[in-house]
């Protein structure tokens, strides 16, 4: 099934549900797909969606960087106002795993040793409407550097549920192995389980390798700019009054 078509399923019978918008409106389903008015899916009060696309790449060019670039083409034509942050070079570090396991993560939902790059990120993942994540493939998994991102993020953004900052926001990530081009899925496996923790709605996943990144990386376009004129993910979660 080619990139997002999972997202275009047809409503079969009933009553048109309201489903909640990223950007505050709410509209119906008549056209029997889960698609919001341009208006209404760029916007709220009268400004852009905000998509922001965040990667674990080190590096200036290849694979990743391809991706990245990608996707903020599609959201661009899509509409939407985009920010690209480069996890590495924040200085970001990892969790240390205060007291006796809980420091002010849990309670005041913010780190102790945020100064680092990460309340930044933190704080603007809350102001997006959307959100991108991008890593390349070490050892099976993200870079570790943006590894260490969410799982300082999950400490302090997943006991909010509700109020968290990814709460029902829609997620597209993306695992680019270079080299032998495996354990993508390994890799996108750990990614949703952080978006998981956060109570994301999962949009897309793309595993881009050096044999496929011709179609990949334009499906990945295409993917960024539907994500950003408003299309929705089909999940329940989302239906107005659905906890």
């Amino acid at each position: 099934m080619p990139a997002g078509d999972k997202m275009l399923k047809q409503k079969q019978g009933g009553p048109s549900p309201q489903i909640f918008s990223p950007c505050g409106a709410k509209t119906r389903m008549d056209s029997g797909f889960y698609l919001l008015s341009a208006g209404d899916a760029r916007s709220r009060g009268g400004r852009k969606m905000k998509i922001l696309i965040i990667t674990g790449t080190p590096k200036k060019d290849g694979l990743s960087c391809d991706c990245v670039a990608a996707a903020e083409r599609g959201a661009r034509a899509g509409g939407a106002e985009v920010e690209v942050a480069r996890v590495c070079g924040m200085g970001i570090g990892h969790c240390r795993v205060c007291g006796d396991g809980w420091g002010t993560c849990e309670g005041k939902h913010s780190c102790s040793f945020g100064q680092d790059g990460f309340t930044e990120l933190q704080q603007k993942i809350r102001d997006c409407d959307a959100l991108i994540a991008q890593s390349p493939v070490y050892w099976g998994e993200q870079s570790e550097t943006l590894k260490s991102f969410f799982d300082r993020l999950r400490r302090c953004e997943a006991p909010r549920h509700e109020g968290g900052c990814m709460y029902n926001k829609p997620a597209v990530i993306i695992a680019a192995p270079g080299g032998s081009g495996k354990k993508g899925l390994t890799c996108l496996d750990q990614m949703e389980g952080a978006m998981n923790h956060l109570h994301a709605a999962m949009f897309d996943y793309f595993y881009v390798n050096r044999w496929n990144a011709d179609y990949k990386i334009a499906a990945i376009e295409a993917c960024a700019k539907a994500l950003a004129g408003g299309r929705l993910p089909e999940i329940e979660a989302r239906t107005v009054g659905v906890v």
